[in-house]
């Protein structure tokens, strides 16, 4: 009879074997793929040694988060840990109750159907406890109800059974002497394999499949999200050269004309957070502009809004739509917005759409920066000519800019939330 130590002992390196097992065949990688092996294989050494197994267990455990949390920086918390210790000590306690008299007459050795009947009780009967917690512990981890919780179910529950009626068997085999053939040992250790294989395979196939559905899943995914973007950068475009269409058509635009326009081709639901159109203003005209308008402005190194430094040319923000959150932005010179690889005057010099690189707003905190989309637009009648604006970099034609803020905060928000429910 092995010392209380030496049942400790084995009961530890079957553990250990265990898990150094699961970390090398499941995938994904994470703290409850341990759950299942744990549970099947602490049914066996409950039954074979004992309930004071459980305390070995309740270690190993606590160790094994410990380490996971610590050299993988997995996420486990102390109600991932007692859920997993209360549910395999649940499982295993249930699949010595009702495997005792059994186990204690040997009864599970008379016939093919008594075997049988057994390795049910202690494998795809009792790890309904393990799958069951798994699942709980599954929303526990992602806050929210989503994923394949069947699979989820049915792999940890497989994983349960796998380890339970291979161990169960070949342990009770060596507890005390038997009085079997060697054809009924061979037959035991035959029904065990056979089965720890079939269960195995069954898991890997299952595993290999859901492995496949997510990966087609994550292109299906890539794919629509970056159709959509597009989709966003589009109707930027699209409604700057709406606008720029408009400015050319009028010599001059009111706010309620602007106003009016613009909300007409304005789509609420897009990432674009506001339109605005920024005239040019030489210096010579500033005094005018401000006395008519507001000060012209720039945002210092602190990201402070001053009074703009004296220079040949101004671009303030005139109007901007919707106003709603967005007015502080009003005089600001946009010729002033700091610009990736191409100055601000080698863009104006366009006519093209160029985007700036992600900013932090002035309108908004740094938390959700935004992307530019610069428009020049110039006086088609004097486009051709290469005049420039006193001894500035900028043509004469050019009558302005119109600018679409884009942020796609709310857009990405939008695609996690139907993503969660797809």
């Amino acid at each position: 009879m092995p010392t209380k130590f030496q049942r400790f002992s084995l009961a530890f390196v079957i553990y250990i074997i265990v898990c150094v097992s699961t970390a090398l065949f499941i995938v994904p990688f994470s703290f409850i793929s341990f759950i299942g092996p744990m549970a099947g294989v602490t049914t066996a050494l409950v039954i074979f040694l004992g309930t004071g197994i459980l305390l070995v267990m309740t270690v190993v455990v606590i160790i094994l988060s410990s380490f996971l949390s610590w050299y993988f920086n997995l996420e486990i918390n102390l109600a991932m840990v007692i859920i997993t210790v209360l549910a395999i000590m649940l499982q295993s306690y249930w699949a010595k109750q009702i495997t005792l008299a059994e186990v204690y007459q040997q009864n599970w050795l008379q016939s093919r159907q008594a075997l049988l009947t057994f390795l049910f009780k202690i494998g795809p009967l009792t790890a309904i406890v393990c799958a069951s917690a798994i699942l709980v512990l599954t929303m526990l981890d992602n806050k929210v109800l989503t994923g394949n919780l069947f699979y989820t179910f049915i792999s940890s529950w497989s994983a349960s059974t796998l380890f339970a009626i291979f161990f169960t068997p070949l342990l009770l085999l060596i507890q005390k002497p038997q009085q079997l053939t060697a054809l009924k040992r061979f037959f035991i250790i035959f029904v065990s394999s056979l089965a720890f294989i079939a269960i195995g395979l069954l898991f890997k196939v299952s595993q290999t499949v859901q492995l496949h559905e997510r990966q087609n899943m994550f292109m299906q995914m890539k794919a629509d999200i970056s159709q959509a973007i597009e989709q966003e950068v589009a109707l930027a475009v699209s409604k700057l050269n709406s606008l720029s269409a408009f400015i050319k058509a009028s010599k001059e635009v009111s706010a309620p004309e602007f106003t009016l326009f613009v909300e007409q081709v304005f789509k609420e639901d897009s990432a674009i957070r506001a339109l605005e159109w920024a005239p040019i203003v030489e210096h010579s005209q500033r005094a005018l502009y401000e006395r008519q308008a507001t000060n012209i402005m720039e945002k210092s190194n602190s990201e402070k809004m001053n009074l703009a430094k004296e220079r040949e040319v101004y671009a303030p923000v005139h109007y901007v739509y919707p106003s709603l959150g967005n007015s502080i932005i009003l005089g600001f010179d946009v010729l002033t917005n700091p610009t990736d690889v191409l100055t601000m005057a080698d863009i104006m010099a366009s006519d093209d759409i160029v985007a700036s690189a992600p900013i932090n707003l002035i309108q908004d905190d740094h938390s959700n920066p935004g992307v530019l989309f610069y428009l020049p637009v110039h006086d088609a009648r004097k486009h051709t000519k290469t005049a420039l604006i006193n001894n500035s970099h900028y043509k004469r034609s050019l009558l302005g800019v119109a600018v679409a803020v884009v942020q796609f905060e709310d857009f990405f928000n939008h695609i996690s939330e139907f993503a969660k429910y797809d």
